[in-house]
């Protein structure tokens, strides 16, 4: 379909009429028997080549912006009238980059001058559109299922080719670029064709590999009796060096695998079934122990297995594998890897999940500030780390870094390059919450119902939806709006035990929660009998003396209180002051 645009905007060209304002907007596609047809619409501020369309070319006035900055080209910020076809090829370019990577090649959403717009084109770089990917970012995940993909697979689909073809459609200088809309079209083709591409860096071993790949059998058949590639010995070599280097890490990969899978074997003679989580141990523990020559490998899998253990809320043990894997990646990327950044926020929010806030803060810090130096000013990646900053700061009681963290994270999420339905309602959350401790209850409200109303459009995020569910209950049980917070509490609460089970940490703060509702509504019956489930529960997975533990305890202490039970009270509200001294 993108080459019908190409072809419709050379035909333009042909008869002297440049676009200027090339854009999703302005690409309207519809139905003809059968197949989708794209229309390109809007020549409002199209520009004559020359004369032949009346008595003086059309013109703007001097020092006017045309067109849409994330979709302009550069000369069209530097000196608008000095434009020519490339500077539609740009724009194809543009286009081309967020089809392909579901956002805009650079953000201009905080240039309010011309002179801001000349700075951003000067200063920020345009990625590559493979490395605006992430497997961890909610955005790439959304533009990835959208491409009926994931995120590691559309990674690799645009790297190569397609990385090449849009970067010189969008090089800075236009004698870089295209030249013409037809021989972008035409290195597309060569691309779905198997055929090198004009835009790739001259490489022997990269035109080779696509010869191979239009006549299979023919090279095959002719290798058995020719050795055509005698002159390539040298690139062949190194190469091979590395096809064997990944072979051998994905030996041991599979060796990892296939020994973990024995374990439930029956006839390998272990004694009963075998959990998930006890494969989940055995994993850590053979990851930990073996893969010591590869170092990658081994931060790849650590990292995969300690973002298990922080969803499964298996704090204590996710923290040392990411604290491992993140001294590997320092090692081997340096310490402004984006990939370095990716592990030091992992590790920031099992902290935070822990509730050590003075240790998760400047870990987020310094995520943050790899990511501002690496990426795009509204890159999704920075409002998530601004999110779980704005989170730790909260609970830190700095409610006023905490705001300022949020709102950022909010604009960028709500921004068309970074936009995010989940990720915004998060982000209000999150804000909420702040919201609510600085008192600012009406607003705390209204932002609880908007980030309610999202997460409830988004039916297969059901876990989120749950913490706004117990969010936004908990805020209307301390506004004594109790028969209001109750449903909201008991679906979060429903929900949770079903996705997470029953004794997840978010499980048992949801029960702690609706527990708080029965008691203040007078319910002590339920009250005292759903906190000392969750007291069972909670000393179950974290031991006998734990934060959570403390906190079940003295508000079952509570509860036998006002049933008139001062003994048993008075004896729970001991043991839970030692605990709190204690942990």
């Amino acid at each position: 379909m993108f080459l019908l645009v190409c072809e419709a905007v050379q035909h333009a060209h042909q008869r002297g009429i440049i676009h200027r304002d090339l854009k999703p907007a302005n690409v309207l596609v519809s139905g003809e028997d059968g197949r989708a047809a794209p229309k390109i619409i809007d020549f409002g501020i199209a520009k004559a080549l020359d004369n032949r369309l009346g008595s003086r070319p059309l013109q703007t006035r001097y020092g006017d912006l045309i067109g849409t900055p994330e979709f302009m080209s550069p000369e069209q910020v530097y000196s608008p009238l000095d434009v020519d076809t490339r500077s539609d090829v740009y724009s194809l370019g543009a286009l081309l980059y967020m089809l392909v990577a579901g956002c805009v090649p650079r953000d201009f959403r905080s240039a309010h001058t011309q002179g801001e717009m000349l700075r951003i084109l000067s200063e920020v770089e345009v990625t590559l559109p493979s490395r605006r990917v992430d497997a961890a970012d909610a955005h790439s995940i959304e533009a990835a299922l959208q491409r009926r993909t994931q995120p590691e697979a559309l990674r690799r689909r645009l790297a190569g080719d397609l990385d090449w073809i849009v970067m010189k459609a969008l090089a800075r200088e236009r004698e870089q670029r295209y030249g013409s809309a037809a021989a972008l079209a035409a290195d597309i083709e060569n691309h779905m064709r198997e055929r090198p591409v004009t835009a790739a860096p001259p490489a022997a071993i990269y035109r080779i590999g696509k010869f191979i790949r239009r006549h299979r059998v023919g090279v095959a058949v002719a290798s058995t009796a020719v050795l055509l590639l005698v002159g390539f010995v040298g690139i062949i070599a190194v190469q091979s060096l590395r096809v064997a280097r990944a072979l051998a890490q994905a030996e041991q990969v599979t060796a990892l695998l296939v020994g973990q899978f024995q374990l439930s074997d029956p006839l390998a003679g272990r004694p009963g079934a075998v959990t998930a989580r006890e494969l989940l141990d055995q994993s850590a523990r053979r990851v930990s122990e073996t893969l010591q020559d590869q170092p990658e490998v081994r931060a790849s899998l650590l990292m995969a297995i300690g973002q298990i253990y922080r969803n499964l809320g298996v704090y204590d043990r996710a923290g040392p594998l990411l604290e491992e894997a993140l001294k590997l990646q320092r090692a081997r990327l340096g310490s402004q890897s984006p990939d370095v950044a990716a592990s030091l926020h992992k590790l920031g929010a099992v902290l935070d999940a822990k509730g050590d806030y003075r240790g998760a803060e400047p870990l987020l810090r310094e995520a943050l500030a790899i990511r501002r130096k690496r990426l795009n000013t509204r890159d999704n990646r920075i409002a998530e780390t601004l999110l779980l900053l704005g989170s730790t700061l909260r609970q830190s009681n700095n409610l006023g870094g905490a705001e300022d963290a949020l709102r950022e994270a909010l604009s960028i999420r709500r921004s068309p390059n970074g936009a995010d339905r989940l990720g915004e309602s998060a982000v209000l959350d999150q804000l909420a919450a702040v919201l609510r401790v600085r008192a600012n209850f009406s607003e705390a409200d209204r932002v609880y119902r908007e980030a309610l109303q999202i997460r409830r459009g988004l039916p297969e995020y059901e876990v989120a939806m749950s913490d706004t569910l117990n969010n936004y209950g908990g805020f209307l049980v301390e506004r004594g709006e109790l028969q209001t917070a109750e449903p909201l509490l008991r679906e979060a609460l429903e929900i949770r035990k079903r996705r997470l089970g029953q004794d997840h940490p978010r499980s048992l703060t949801a029960m702690n929660n609706l527990a708080l509702s029965l008691f203040q509504q007078g319910d002590l019956e339920n009250a005292e009998a759903m906190y000392r489930t969750g007291l069972s529960l909670a000393r179950q997975r974290y031991g006998a003396e734990n934060a959570q533990v403390a906190t079940t305890l003295n508000n079952l202490a509570l509860v036998m209180e006002d049933r008139g039970d001062l003994r048993g009270a008075a004896r729970l509200f001991r043991e839970t002051l030692a605990m709190q001294l204690k942990v």
